[in-house]
């Protein structure tokens, strides 16, 4: 549709910036006519506006007949006779106005008629460059209309990617967590019957909140952290007491909205690389706060690995998957932040408030 016809708002824009033609068109009846200017407004000034919607005419044939050098023998044909008559037709509307004003004061100073007689070629060649200020309104108008259309589609793909990261991340997580926490369990039944099955429960309700994720793109901090402690849980019934955990997560943050799986992969990264290759365990520390206006942090703190520790296969991947998710949701405006600092590893997150607080 034509931008001009979309909203009452683009219709006062589009009159706003014809405005300016007005004034210039009135200008030709004061100066070259020799009109005073309120008469030369008064003749002018009523035809624009029908121009301004013949104007839409020039724009769907600007449409459909997109710029290119192979086209330009019919290019040349289709302007050619658009801009021919769109100068009879500007004539014509502004001789009907004059026709109208000598019925309606035929004792007036001016002749009106007389008048555009002998402007004629004057509001032709107006006309014929009102045309050429249309057609190349409009052909940069439809450039950048094709632009965004661009971007939303490459948008459109970079989201579809970014879904089937998380469904690939998805994939990589679950058949070893499960794997881990199925043998935990093995021990745990016939010493601990009832922590096995506290464990169990955890690992269905972490396995139900992991196949919900595909229906949703935003969740609260408090999802997150019940999905992420039923995940420590079981990891704790593998490790024992080699996994201690300690939590900070404000009332505030709690209800704030972030993408999915945004702090398992930090946790699981966190044990994985953190208190697996250590011998004596250690401690993950977990912070989510949102202090900062308009701001939520996240950070997850664990010991860094021994120099001499294997590094486990697809070491960062879950890490690298969440940095390219988190360019898709916030336009490329945050990045994980890895720091080591006194034997300890940080990695933190700065994200943005109320993207999607309305989508939880």
């Amino acid at each position: 549709m034509n931008p001009l016809l979309r909203s009452p708002r683009s219709f006062l824009l589009a009159l706003a910036g014809w405005s300016p033609l007005c004034a210039a068109m009135t200008a030709l009846g004061g100066l070259a006519g020799g009109l005073p200017w309120g008469s030369a407004a008064l003749l002018t000034v009523p035809p624009m506006i029908p121009a301004l919607f013949l104007s839409t005419v020039v724009w769907f044939l600007c449409r459909h007949e997109p710029l290119g050098l192979r086209r330009m023998m019919r290019l040349a044909a289709a302007h050619g006779a658009g801009l021919i008559l769109f100068a009879l037709i500007w004539v014509g509307l502004i001789s009907l106005q004059a026709a109208v004003l000598d019925l309606a004061s035929p004792a007036a100073a001016h002749d009106w008629i007389r008048v555009v007689a002998g402007l004629r070629e004057a509001y032709l060649a107006a006309g014929a460059g009102l045309y050429v200020l249309v057609a190349l309104f409009s052909y940069l108008l439809l450039a950048v209309e094709r632009s965004y259309e661009s971007e939303k589609i490459a948008l459109e793909q970079r989201w579809l990617a970014s879904r089937s990261e998380l469904r690939a991340l998805r994939a990589t997580v679950h058949p070893h967590f499960l794997f881990n926490g199925l043998t935990a369990l093995a021990g745990l039944i016939p010493a601990e019957p009832e922590r096995a099955r506290r464990v169990c429960l955890d690992l269905a309700d972490f396995l139900r909140y992991s196949l919900r994720l595909n229906r949703r793109d935003w969740v609260t901090v408090n999802d997150e952290v019940r999905h992420c402690r039923q995940y420590l849980g079981i990891e704790q019934a593998r490790l024992g007491d080699r996994l201690t955990v300690r939590w900070s997560v404000s009332p505030r943050a709690k209800r704030k909205a972030l993408p999915p799986l945004t702090l398992l992969p930090l946790v699981e990264n966190a044990v994985k690389h953190g208190i697996q290759p250590r011998l004596e365990g250690g401690t993950i520390t977990i912070r989510v706060t949102s202090a900062s206006p308009g701001r939520l942090h996240v950070e997850v703190e664990n010991p860094e690995p021994p120099a001499d520790a294997a590094k486990p296969a697809g070491e960062q991947l879950g890490l690298q998957t969440l940095a390219q998710r988190l360019a898709i949701h916030y336009q490329g405006e945050v990045k994980p932040r890895l720091e080591k600092k006194s034997g300890r590893i940080i990695v933190s997150l700065n994200l943005p408030l109320g993207m999607g607080e309305k989508k939880t």
